[in-house]
């Protein structure tokens, strides 16, 4: 599974993410990262890094 769905789905589970698990890094999965980030007091941005991946407990490949 790509790390982008991967990351889509734990939005998700979370209530950060509402839409497709497709894979795709658009306007609706940036905003839920940024909005994921803000919640979790982690470092501004709404890129995929490895803060990121480590708080929705994502391993990294």
């Amino acid at each position: 599974m790509k790390v982008i769905m991967r990351v889509q789905l734990g939005l998700m589970l979370g209530g950060f993410y509402d839409g497709e698990i497709d894979g795709m890094m658009g306007p609706k999965t940036r905003m839920a990262i940024q909005d994921y980030r803000d919640e979790k007091n982690l470092s501004a941005g709404n890129l995929i890094d490895s803060e990121l991946l480590n708080s929705l407990g994502i391993a990294a490949q």
